[in-house]
């Protein structure tokens, strides 16, 4: 097709034109409109099915300002009188609101054509967490796409897309689990010593709903993307699983990241005692503030290797039973301890990963906390603003996973 290998930024007029010139022809994955979505409840209606039959299906593009004749790109008529950007913004708010659970990362790109009218270009990714129910004015109805168009779902439709969806769920965690007892048994890619491990897991849904694997070459040629991710340079190679950096053995800091060939990262830490009046403590501030880091930094690597979210943060710490959370004035909660090990943190979903906030993150962070006796992390203030804001500027590289208090 003419422009949708394109970054929507850099369609021109002239792409445009192909799809009358080609006579491209609607389908499962494209919809022509010639105007623009109106204000009327059926307008608004529309609109929200289409994108969420896009999602549903295999995602695709609507181009608006192009008419089509018996299904096939005849015009390049454009509308007149628009605002891209007040536009974009109110279909924005529209999906928004009108669609349970939000679609990650829809893309809106506006074309101007020499005439001064302007195409509206959707690009609406395929979910990998489905399905998306429109549920705008109590409609609460689920869209499919075909060759012919959209069409509404059936029961069963639902119930196996729905089945799917829970079955790559728990793919998932039987993934966790099983990668935390081969750490645990010291079946890790490197040599770890008997220590308490700090265990990250950063999962794309997509990396367990078919054959997605990544350019591993692509992290090879830019090595800061997984530098960021372990706070520090070091070895890598590639190895079975996908590709590996890590510290020597007999580093004081033992830690590695280790990239999978579907996208699934690994983040791996040895954490030593910290002993505080002859308790051993977690100290908070670094392992808050490093968390925080090690996550963002691999939804960056992610979205660069063009990994699509929603992803499951999953955090797991281990050897850490009887520890307490290393925090200045704890005389409150000083003798409450973590009481397991391992300690499974619930999973956390991010559903972008441009950006990723403290807010975004604190469910995970307040688990840890929760296992240690305490309400939830002390590094949010009341309103559940991010305390450790000097942290959030970038990581501290170099510095080991968890320095003290």
């Amino acid at each position: 097709m003419p422009f949708f290998d394109k970054r929507l930024e850099d369609i021109t007029e002239a792409d445009l034109d192909e799809l009358v010139a080609e006579r491209v022809a609607e389908g499962k994955t494209l919809e022509f409109k010639a105007a623009r979505t109106g204000n009327r409840d059926s307008d608004r209606n529309e609109f929200l099915a289409d994108i969420s039959s896009f999602a549903n299906s295999s995602g695709g593009h609507i181009v608006y300002g192009v008419r089509e004749e018996q299904g096939v790109a005849a015009e390049i008529c454009g509308i007149p009188d628009f605002n891209p950007d007040a536009q974009i913004l109110r279909l924005q708010n529209l999906a928004r609101d009108g669609i349970r659970h939000r679609i990650p990362n829809l893309g809106f790109g506006a074309v101007q054509l020499e005439n001064g009218s302007h195409c509206l270009i959707i690009d609406i990714p395929k979910s990998w967490n489905p399905p998306h129910q429109v549920v705008r004015q109590n409609q609460f109805r689920f869209y499919g796409r075909h060759t012919n168009g959209k069409y509404l779902l059936d029961v069963d439709e639902i119930r196996t897309i729905v089945s799917l969806s829970s079955e790559i769920s728990e793919r998932i965690r039987i993934f966790r689990a099983a990668r935390v007892a081969a750490i645990i048994a010291n079946e890790a890619p490197m040599p770890l010593a008997e220590s308490a491990k700090i265990i990250l897991h950063i999962v794309p849904i997509q990396a367990f709903a078919g054959s997605n694997a990544i350019d591993l070459g692509r992290l090879v040629e830019n090595p800061n993307l997984m530098i960021e991710m372990l706070g520090g340079g070091g070895s890598s190679r590639h190895n079975l699983d996908g590709y590996l950096l890590y510290q020597e053995p007999g580093d004081e800091y033992g830690r590695y990241v280790q990239v999978f060939r579907n996208g699934v990262i690994e983040i791996v830490e040895l954490h030593p005692i910290w002993d505080r009046q002859g308790h051993p403590v977690l100290p908070s501030v670094s392992f808050d503030q490093d968390v925080f880091n090690r996550v963002r930094a691999a939804a960056r690597a992610l979205a660069d290797l063009d990994i699509e979210p929603p992803v499951f943060g999953m955090l797991t710490l281990t050897g850490m039973r009887d520890w307490g959370m290393g925090v200045e004035q704890d005389f409150r909660y000083r003798n409450r301890t973590f009481d397991r090990d391992p300690i499974v943190c619930p999973e956390i979903v991010l559903e972008t990963l441009e950006d990723v906030s403290a807010a975004q993150i604190r469910p995970m962070l307040d688990s840890v906390w929760n296992a240690a006796g305490w309400p939830g992390s002390v590094h949010y203030d009341q309103d559940g603003n991010w305390r450790l804001e000097s942290f959030r500027m970038g990581l501290n590289l170099g510095i080991p996973f968890l320095v003290g208090m």
